[in-house]
């Protein structure tokens, strides 16, 4: 070897490459999995404002709970297309229904939701594909809040 040795040898380049390939590699997976993980807490914030969102609706309209609990109406209530609007609180639990139905299946990927109510318990579920693809198969997340309304108490557990 040359004492007094000028210039970068072929070896050393290509393992100066293959070094900093292996670290931009790693740099992509952790972005990628950052990325996921960021749609996925996204997603479950927005399912937990759906849910919390009909558990107020429910409380703020206490006498309809059958109708809330029944299936979601697949047309706008008449009285949603009136100039009157909707004034009986069975309108207005069909017409919360409509529109809350309408928002899990737009902001959930394949939104789907349940509700029951069990002596005044009642459970509003919400459930959506968390499959990065968004398609219809993979795995299936839900979300649930449970209120107690009995006697307008509204205590969330």
């Amino acid at each position: 070897m040359k004492k007094n040795q000028k210039g970068v040898s072929m070896i050393e380049v290509l393992v100066s490459f293959m070094l900093l390939s292996v670290v931009l590699l790693g740099a992509a997976g952790v972005q990628a999995n950052v990325m996921k993980q960021s749609t996925t807490a996204m997603t479950q914030t927005m399912a937990d404002i759906l849910v919390k969102q009909m558990i107020e609706k429910i409380r703020n309209n206490q006498n309809e709970i059958a109708t809330y609990t029944s299936a979601a109406p697949t047309s706008a209530p008449s009285c949603f297309t009136s100039t009157t609007g909707c004034t009986t609180n069975s309108d207005i639990a069909k017409y919360d229904m409509y529109m809350w139905s309408k928002d899990v299946q737009s902001k959930l990927p394949n939104g789907e939701f349940s509700i029951t109510n069990q002596a005044g318990l009642v459970t509003v579920t919400v459930r959506w594909n968390d499959s990065p693809s968004g398609g219809s198969s993979g795995t299936k997340s839900n979300w649930s809040v449970s209120a107690y309304l009995g006697n307008n108490l509204g205590l969330v557990i």
